[in-house]
């Protein structure tokens, strides 16, 4: 009578095994992808937000990290980020990519150059409510 039960139970046994072996495994191959997708260092930190008044006080700013590509005339064009940003942020983006322009200034310090750069881009999201 307990003969079936133990053989039942190294059944289940077993089967519980196999399933962890398989679960270490896909967690394994997705710590590395996640790995693989984060970018190198940063370049530098671009202020692509033209803040028009002088300080941050009570303002909440965003950085973000990117691979870009930048043309001949300092354009600015985003290849990748390295996490998606929220919708109306990277929509921000966009819109002040289309005005900015990378000076010949920051191309001679020798941080940034043309064509594929990583860098971080630093936007001023909104004003925060004084409390």
């Amino acid at each position: 009578m307990k003969t079936p039960f133990i053989v039942l139970f190294l059944c289940i046994l077993l089967t519980a095994c196999s399933s962890k072996e398989k679960n270490s495994a896909n967690q394994e191959q997705a710590a590395t992808e996640m790995q693989e997708k984060k970018l190198p260092k940063a370049a530098c930190i671009l202020w692509i937000d033209k803040n028009k008044e002088k300080t941050l006080l009570n303002k909440e700013v965003r950085n973000v990290k990117a691979r870009v590509h930048i043309g001949e005339l300092g354009k600015i064009t985003v290849l990748e980020y390295e996490k998606t940003p929220h919708i109306m942020l990277e929509d921000k983006i966009s819109r002040c990519l289309k005005t900015y322009r990378v000076t010949p200034e920051q191309m001679e310090k020798g941080n940034l150059k043309e064509g594929e750069n990583i860098v971080f881009l630093r936007v001023v999201v909104r004003e925060l409510q004084p409390r």
